[in-house]
């Protein structure tokens, strides 16, 4: 069974072609507080996700630094490049 972070995580590694709107925190308690469509605002530094029409807040599990690096880097791929380049290396040929 996939555990309660699967989702940011599988969001994450999709990459810049994924839309920013698929990335949600897991949060517990989330699903009793929103509904399809509504609008979230997700603080990242204070580890919370809020549901702007109420005003609810939920904290949530920070993510670990590859998995932000991922979100900033816009996907697993980029993230990877930009990590071997730091480290002055070449990534392979795909």
């Amino acid at each position: 069974m996939p555990d309660a972070r699967t989702p940011a995580r599988g969001a994450a590694q999709a990459g810049a072609g994924a839309p920013r709107a698929i990335v949600v925190p897991p949060a517990p308690g989330i699903r009793e507080i929103t509904s399809r469509w509504d609008e979230l605002k997700v603080d990242w530094e204070a580890s919370t996700v809020t549901h702007v029409a109420s005003g609810r807040s939920l904290p949530f599990e920070r993510l670990s630094s590859v998995e932000r690096g991922t979100l900033e880097a816009g996907g697993f791929i980029p993230y990877l490049k930009a990590r071997l380049a730091r480290q002055g290396e070449t990534p392979a040929a795909a």
